[in-house]
This record gives C-alpha cells, structure tokens and sequence, in this order.
C-alpha cells in the first residue's frame, strides 16, 4: 500500500514525499508538471484532479491521500471567489466523488489555521473548536473544504483528517506573489529590495517549521492503523510573534538591514492568529521542537545557497 500526494511539486508536498521515503514509505506524487522522484521507492504522476481515471487507478493501491494542492493564495483570490470555486472546490469535490469507492483510503486534507478562524478577539491559543470567520475568499475556500469533507465523512463513514497548520517556513520554500512571508523576507534581504507590510505591522503569527509539521505527518502514517472517524487538528506552536519581531529577528540571523514600506491593510489579512495543538499532543504525541530563530537560520543558510 502506498500513500499519494496530491500537490506533490509544492513546497509541502515535496517535502512530504522526501520524509516519507527515507522512513521506508512507499510515495506517489501527483501534479500537472513532471517531477523527478527523490527516491527508488518515489513514484510521480503527471495528472490533473480532474482525471478520474487515473485517481480512481491510484486510490486503488493506496492507504493515505494527502490533500496538499492549492491553486489560490489569499492575495491571488482577492475579489475573485470564483477562483476558489473552481481551482480548488472543484477538484476538491471530485476527488471525493473517486474516494467513496475506496473505503480503506483516509484523506488527509492539509487546511489552514492561519485563514479561517474568528481572530477579532484577539486571543490567543486557539483551539479547533473556536468559532470561524475567514476574512478572505482563501480563508472562505479552505473552510468550504472542510464542510465537503464533513459531508463526506457522514455520508460514507469513510475516515478523513483536516490539518489546520499555522505559517508553514523552511528550506526548500520559495517566494510567491502576496504568499508565504519568510521566504519573499529572504529574498528581499538577499536582493536589498524592499519589503512590503500591509498595515503597522502588528498582526501577530504563529510559525511552525517544516521538519515539525512533517513530523506530525509521519506519526499519521505510521500509526498502527488509521482511526475511525473525522479528527481536525491544529498545527501551530502556541507562540506567536508580529510581523516587526520577524522582520528584526530575520535582520539578526542574516546580519543584514531589510528595507520596509508600510502600506494600508489589504483587508484579507488576520489580525492575530497563535494556534493550541493540544489535540494533536493527546493524539499522536506531537509537539513542535524548533525555536523561530534555529528554524529561520536554517531557512537562511538554504536561501543563500540558492543564491
């Protein structure tokens, strides 16, 4: 039995793959784009979502499906909810469409715990029961998965998991437009170009590194067997740091000065979001390991030899 990537060129689902091959997994990736595996026991399908039949073929030897494909970030989708719909809802629900037929499959759906939760409050650790209230179509996108996989689970009684990580950060992370601020902060230092910061600079983010999430991910698959059921859970570190303490802790461990403009809220940013992972210690006995600052150094050193 294998366990399929869905997003297998992505940051995360890269990653995943390498982990899971070095722990004896079998991996098959899947994307639009060709990938050279990483391993003998790395297999990689150039398919689209879309494609029944080859999902249909792959589910069939399959134990674990990690969802890690996204088509949208809360800046591209900005005014364009029809993006959400149909880059990520519609290939989304096709999928699950294929899994009510492979009732051994658990769907391991990697959401966001950075984009759906009710921050108004302000408060910190929050839990997987807090209420909800994306202020993005991302945010909106990410929760309408997590209702399609609900339905899906009561219909079926097939076995999922949602995964809701804070601000994933790592080595083999690139920038994107309007997307994952560590590594566009890395590039900016290594440029000397200048860093844009919507707002003051104040909103608050919890950053949990790659290796941490990973690990959680491995603990899923090689638990005894799948659990029965739909189980949520957060990803994130319990500490959060604002956007300014990131910037000046970034400056320290490059030595380097960082050029920032502050520029008015885009509005689809959250204004403070530290995430409790309790459920996922009781459960599986994970809890993040590495300090911001080792882990940004890491992303640093792996940043400059890309340079």
């Amino acid at each position: 039995m294998k366990t399929l990537i869905l997003g297998g060129r992505g940051f995360i689902g890269r990653s995943l793959a390498q982990r899971l091959c070095e722990s004896g997994e079998d991996v098959v990736t899947v994307s639009r784009a060709p990938l050279t595996p990483v391993a003998p026991n790395h297999q990689h399908r150039d398919v689209t979502l879309d494609d029944r039949r080859a999902l249909a073929e792959l589910l069939a030897d399959a134990r674990y499906v990690f969802h890690a494909a996204s088509d949208t970030t809360p800046g591209s989708s900005r005014l364009q909810p029809a993006l959400e719909v149909s880059n990520n809802l519609l290939p989304l629900a096709g999928l699950l469409e294929c899994l009510q037929e492979h009732p051994a499959v658990t769907l391991v759906y990697i959401s966001s715990g950075g984009a759906i939760y009710d921050t108004d409050a302000k408060a910190a650790g929050i839990t997987e029961t807090a209420s909800t209230a994306p202020p993005s179509y991302y945010g909106a996108g990410k929760l309408a998965a997590e209702a399609l996989i609900q339905a899906y689970h009561r219909q079926t009684g097939h076995s999922a998991m949602i995964l809701r990580p804070s601000n994933v950060y790592g080595p083999g992370q690139r920038p994107k437009t309007q997307f994952g601020i560590i590594p566009t902060l890395c590039r900016c230092l290594t440029d000397g170009t200048t860093f844009t910061i919507w707002g003051d600079g104040s909103a608050v983010r919890d950053f949990v590194y790659l290796r941490d999430f990973l690990d959680l991910c491995e603990r899923i698959v090689w638990r005894s067997s799948p659990q029965p059921g739909l189980e949520t859970l957060n990803v994130g570190t319990g500490q959060g740091y604002s956007v300014n303490a990131l910037c000046e802790l970034l400056e320290t461990v490059s030595g380097r000065t960082l050029h920032i403009a502050y520029q008015p809220p885009r509005g689809v940013d959250t204004g403070q979001v530290i995430l409790d992972s309790s459920r996922a210690r009781a459960l599986l006995g994970w809890q993040p390991v590495t300090p911001l600052a080792e882990g940004l150094a890491a992303t640093w050193q792996w940043f400059q030899q890309q340079a």
